[in-house]
């Protein structure tokens, strides 16, 4: 299989640590990228750079080489990188980088366009929004629409929409998580909305937020505790959550109403909570209980490992496609 991914040019983890796993399953000739995003052959990334999403795969093709090849139709598959509002060719609401985007990559987006009605294409939305892009869906053809924040009442009894979550790539995934851990949270990103609340009461502890990590600090620091907290971002679907499994750490998050397939389980794998007096009664009982925080996080972990890795995830798109 020989897929053509067009995806953000600015660092995008969802998008990226796909890509990873697709290469890892199918190998990095059969996996191009365009327009060419030199964070996923070790150069640097654009915005976004905390996350985890850089990688160094080799490079086949040029841009001209990657256009001649869809005309020649090299491509089996073609992935079309989306959000409910965006896609891969703008990256931005502003109009000004519309237009510029459009043009910029003009002849790509009309050619794969055309392609779609012969190639098989998919929609691969993995945005903050939980709306159908229904422009990108009808424009591109696409025979599925694969949606991170997957909101059944957005979504309905339509068939062609489908559940599919964030992962993280093995690169950022430590081989052993074996060491002496204090049975205490840890939590580290940016103070806003109702995070406000939450980052207050941790602190309350003496914890300190250290906002935002580079990806080596971050796991350095995850790994010298038992619990990770997991807060909202702009999506409910985060990359945390998968970090804190990841490395370790006893999954303690919140509930959400979108829908993932192979979620972690309440009590097992992971302890949810609902609101913000849960969310306080919860830690609590789990700071006191380490037992319990050890046969959680460890099945965590292991959950973590069979599903929710880069390549685990590249293997469930392929399966569906």
């Amino acid at each position: 299989m020989k897929i053509l991914h067009l995806n953000y040019r600015q660092c995008e983890s969802g998008q990226d640590s796909l890509y990873d796993g697709l290469c890892r399953v199918l190998g990095p000739e059969n996996v191009i990228e365009y327009p060419q995003k030199p964070s996923l052959h070790g150069g640097p990334g654009i915005a976004y750079r905390w996350y985890p999403c850089f990688f160094n795969w080799p490079e086949f093709y040029t841009d001209e080489q990657k256009i001649r090849m869809l005309k020649e139709n090299w491509f089996d598959v073609i992935l079309v990188g989306c959000g409910d509002s965006t896609d891969w060719s703008i990256g931005t609401h502003r109009q000004e980088r519309v237009k510029k985007g459009r043009e910029e990559f003009s002849e790509m987006y009309e050619l794969a366009i055309n392609k779609s009605k012969t190639i098989a294409t998919y929609a691969l939305d993995m945005g903050d929004g939980s709306r159908i892009n229904d422009h990108i869906r009808k424009e591109f053809n696409c025979l599925k629409y694969f949606k991170r924040e997957y909101l059944e009442k957005e979504v309905g009894d339509d068939p062609g929409v489908l559940p599919f979550s964030l992962c993280l790539a093995e690169r950022y995934v430590p081989e052993n998580i074996e060491g002496p851990r204090v049975n205490l949270p840890f939590f580290a990103g940016r103070n806003y909305g109702l995070r406000e609340p939450y980052i207050a009461y941790y602190e309350s502890f003496g914890r300190k937020n250290t906002r935002s990590l580079t990806q080596r600090r971050l796991n350095l620091e995850m790994l010298k505790y038992k619990i990770g907290i997991d807060l909202l971002g702009s999506g409910e679907d985060t990359i945390r959550r998968y970090e804190i499994a990841a490395r370790g750490e006893m999954l303690l998050c919140p509930k959400v109403i979108i829908k993932r397939e192979n979620d972690f389980t309440e009590g097992v794998s992971a302890v949810f909570y609902d609101g913000f007096e849960d969310f306080k009664e919860k830690l609590n009982y789990y700071m006191s209980h380490e037992d319990e925080v050890d046969k959680i996080r460890l099945a965590g972990r292991k959950h973590f490992l069979k599903y929710h890795t880069g390549t685990a995830r590249a293997k469930q798109l392929i399966e569906k496609i």
